[in-house]
């Protein structure tokens, strides 16, 4: 088995590797190999990719991503191979804690490699029929005075510094702001659409922003504001995926996360 770096014309053959029911990892993959903050790596048997995984890095924490095994080269041990791998290769860049949000059939694997739970995502997809409802008024588009609240906002929310990764989806930055503090923003190109919010104000108007125009919405259970927005919304879940962190405890505030980036950075 060969590990090396994946590159950008390796990304039509994941195809092979698109595991059911998760969207199209190309896209992921592609979005992955243009940031600076994000390492990407194959394994292959016999010049055919037969594995993958990613690590990204902030300032003293990483995320590890889209462990994937061809499925007929699972229980090979090959998953536990590339976990280990990314862990060291976190673990190089000096993070403290390193964090990934494990499927059902992976949760076994990473609980053995020293990985504890954090509290589950739940997942909600859009009904069959919708109508948008709910007030946006207040909630503006931010300038560039206004990214280093943004940053120092979403730094309060996880505990990590994730402004190299965040200054790549700062397109249609929206932001609602009370006695001129920001208080919560909607990130509509990070991943799936980043909601973050410390009051029940800010958090009430930037999902209803995002309500117009995104089909899933993904949150950590410990959100009871959002889980009961949702409801009043006729929200319908279909999937839960469990937050696992390896190394010091993670410093965040989950009530303050209202719709995650994606599977790969929470």
């Amino acid at each position: 088995m060969i590990c090396s770096k994946l590159h950008p014309e390796d990304v039509p053959e994941l195809t092979k590797l698109q595991p059911e029911g998760w969207n199209d990892i190309r896209t992921a993959m592609s979005i992955l190999l243009k940031l600076n903050c994000v390492d990407v790596f194959k394994w292959e048997n016999k010049d055919s990719i037969v594995g993958v995984g990613a690590v990204i890095f902030f300032r003293d924490t990483a995320w590890l991503a889209m462990i994937i095994v061809r499925a007929d080269a699972r229980g090979s041990g090959l998953g536990t191979e590339i976990t280990r791998f990314l862990i060291q290769k976190a673990r190089d860049k000096k993070a403290v804690n390193i964090k990934l949000i494990a499927t059902e059939m992976g949760e076994p694997l990473y609980a053995k490699l020293g990985f504890e739970p954090e509290g589950r995502y739940l997942f909600y997809r859009k009904p069959g029929e919708f109508f948008f409802n709910g007030s946006t008024k207040g909630v503006h588009a931010l300038n560039t005075t206004d990214i280093s609240s943004l940053y120092a906002l979403d730094f309060k929310c996880t505990g990590e510094d994730r402004s190299a990764f965040l200054e790549s989806f700062l397109q249609d930055a929206h932001g609602y702001s009370e006695n001129g503090i920001l208080t919560g923003f909607y990130l509509p190109r990070a991943g799936e659409g980043l909601v973050v919010a410390s009051t029940e104000t800010a958090a009430l108007h930037c999902m209803n922003l995002r309500n117009r125009d995104k089909s899933v919405w993904v949150f950590p259970e410990q959100n009871e504001l959002a889980q009961s927005w949702v409801s009043t919304q006729h929200w319908e879940p279909f999937r839960q995926g469990m937050r696992m962190s390896l190394g010091e405890k993670s410093q965040w505030k989950p009530e303050w996360l209202y719709a995650r980036i994606s599977g790969q950075v929470g």
